[in-house]
């Protein structure tokens, strides 16, 4: 049975219904200025977001029997992006 209401309970937007129709797209929640607002912030996240700094990982093995129980282990170490291998390596001295 099929309510008397459909088009008011459908999942169908405004533009659909009444395409001739302009504004439907504003109101209360929504208005050029936000969608400006929102589309200057997507801009400035999008810029920006190639800055992220990864991660840097190294492989480290002991090999040895001064090693004892870490002997033929191997490990990943996770550091900032900025490590380098000298870096690194003297800390696991």
């Amino acid at each position: 049975n099929i309510s008397s209401k459909v088009l008011e309970e459908s999942a169908v937007s405004d533009d659909t219904l009444s395409p001739e129709e302009d504004g439907v797209c504003s109101g209360r929640y929504f208005t050029e200025s936000g969608l400006v607002g929102l589309l200057e912030q997507a801009a400035e996240l999008f810029s920006t977001g190639h800055k992220r700094m990864f991660g840097t990982y190294f492989r480290v093995g002991f090999y040895g029997s001064k090693f004892g129980d870490l002997d033929e282990k191997e490990f990943v170490y996770k550091e900032p992006a900025i490590t380098k291998l000298p870096e690194i390596s003297h800390r696991l001295e």
